[in-house]
């Protein structure tokens, strides 16, 4: 009796008696693998949906007299923002209640221009978004 070359199931030849435990073993071992990988699918989609939960964006803008704002996608907890590499700044910016520096928005976050050291006009920032 010869084998498939990828599973190994039981290709019946002529020659052979007809019997049916090759077919039940087939069964049986088709019915193993698709189990197996229904199992590997559910883990790995559990795996994403709790990768998802925990987004996070990284990127970069230029900062401007009128402002910036980023669309990271999502809304964002906590954005860390880095300066230039010289004189590296790290912030959180507050929730949009308006009390300092930027704001956080329902697809990512917004920094105003006038006098703000995370938007000077021209200079490049460095950000992390995290969900």
């Amino acid at each position: 009796m010869q084998r498939t070359k990828n599973y190994k199931l039981r290709l019946i030849e002529m020659s052979d008696t007809f019997s049916t435990e090759p077919l039940n073993q087939n069964m049986t071992d088709l019915d193993d693998a698709l189990a197996a990988a229904d199992s590997a699918a559910n883990a790995l989609a559990q795996r994403v949906t709790a990768l998802e939960v925990h987004r996070l964006s990284a990127g970069t803008y230029t900062g401007s007299t009128s402002g910036v704002t980023v669309n990271v996608g999502f809304k964002p907890k906590a954005v860390i923002i880095g300066g230039s590499a010289s004189n590296m700044i790290v912030d959180k910016i507050p929730a949009a209640d308006g009390a300092t520096g930027g704001y956080l928005t329902s697809t990512g976050f917004t920094i105003p221009g006038t006098s703000n050291p995370f938007c000077y006009s021209g200079r490049s920032y460095n950000y992390l978004a995290l969900a």
